[in-house]
């Protein structure tokens, strides 16, 4: 069940007291930032705050929930206690390091996250991600040299089956993507499959993900959208299925 607009509308009015308070839209959800620090967030319409030992000591009795499977517990704020919830934001915010970056709204609307085709000069930085992105759990097979040169090959090519994109932001290079058309006859409609979705370490948990998908769908609007995930990696689990991606109930072979 996503968030309504409505209760982030009240979270908003019970933190107008403090200055710099700014969201981020994430999938149905949204984030919450105090002086460019992420606090917390709205999930299902509940305001969880991080579990910081200043958060615990101000509201000691709160009740600790999940704000998605897979994820780590959060203290659920008592937001009808204004004074008190501005209080332990402000609190919380004080013990947290600065923000790895700090995005307005407009800003992001004005110079966001861009999905770019491949160019012969990002090859040596996507190699290096893609050697990171196999060499974790989130893929079974550890690839090699020829194998990256090979897709990054037929990304840069005219191969009428692969295609390459880098995710950029205000020139810096986040992440890439590499998309694989087909036709699916269960469907009869074009299919492209998402064959790689990486983003560096430091730009993950900040709605780029959904954003990188979102920016897929408005390329291939015709197509079936399809992709792999390890059921243990529950965090790209949460964020397909809050995309609007399902599970299917098949057994896929390799020859």
């Amino acid at each position: 069940m996503a968030s309504s607009k409505e209760y982030l509308d009240y979270i908003l009015e019970q933190l107008s007291g403090l200055e710099d308070i700014s969201y981020r839209a994430m999938m149905g959800e949204y984030i919450i930032y105090y002086r460019g620090k992420v606090i917390g967030g709205i999930y299902d319409d509940r305001f969880l705050v991080k579990p910081t030992k200043s958060a615990q000591m101000m509201m000691p009795d709160a009740q600790y929930e999940l704000p998605y499977e897979g994820a780590k517990e959060m203290i659920l704020a008592d937001v009808d206690r204004r004074e008190l919830l501005q209080e332990t934001v402000r609190a919380i915010a004080d013990e947290l390091p600065a923000g790895k970056r700090k995005r307005s709204k407009a800003k992001a609307e004005e110079n966001g996250m861009k999905l770019e085709a491949m160019r012969e000069e990002h090859r040596e930085e996507v190699t290096a991600m893609m050697r990171v992105f196999y060499a974790s759990p989130a893929v079974s097979t550890n690839g090699s040299a020829e194998i990256f040169r090979a897709d990054i090959d037929a990304c840069l090519g005219d191969s009428p089956y692969l295609e390459g994109y880098v995710l950029t932001e205000d020139k810096r290079l986040l992440g890439y993507a590499m998309l694989a058309k087909s036709f699916s006859t269960e469907f009869g409609k074009p299919c492209v499959w998402i064959e790689d979705l990486y983003l560096k370490p430091e730009y993950r948990e900040q709605g780029l993900g959904s954003e990188a998908l979102e920016a897929i769908r408005e390329l291939h609007p015709e197509a079936l959208l399809r992709l792999e995930v390890e059921r243990e990696n529950s965090r790209a689990v949460h964020v397909y299925r809050k995309c609007g991606y399902g599970e299917l109930p098949y057994l896929e072979m390799l020859r």
